[in-house]
């Protein structure tokens, strides 16, 4: 997520950027890997300027009502416990009126939209 960030900083120095994930701890995760690449590239502090019109932030899916940018990415990261099961709990999207806040979610995005998930699909033979 980091990387992709910066990534989109370099390409698209112009465009503001939002980065959504799906839980609290997500929402951590991905700041703690951008203050580490903020530490090492000094000249992308230009980007992080919390006192610009568009703002970069990075929200969890229930913070970030009311904040359009340009690009927005979204940060699914779910993995399997120790015991290798996968739970179909995707915190506040499992909930009573989930969809509202992924639709509300998807909405802040002005020009595009990035997905980064950690779930991969499994593939069944049939027959």
């Amino acid at each position: 997520m980091a990387e992709l960030v910066y990534e989109h900083f370099r390409n698209y120095p112009e465009r503001s950027l939002g980065v959504v994930t799906f839980s609290e701890a997500q929402q951590q995760a991905v700041e703690t890997a951008i203050r580490q690449l903020r530490l090492q590239n000094q000249e992308y502090e230009k980007f992080f300027n919390e006192k610009k019109e568009e703002a970069f932030f990075i929200k969890n899916l229930e913070n970030v009502q009311g904040d359009e940018r340009d690009t927005i990415i979204f940060s699914i990261g779910y993995a399997k416990d120790p015991n290798g099961i996968m739970y179909m709990n995707f915190g506040p999207l499992s909930r009573s009126g989930g969809y509202r806040r992924l639709n509300v979610a998807i909405t802040r995005a002005k020009h595009n939209v990035k997905l980064v998930g950690s779930i991969r699909g499994n593939r069944y033979q049939v027959g």
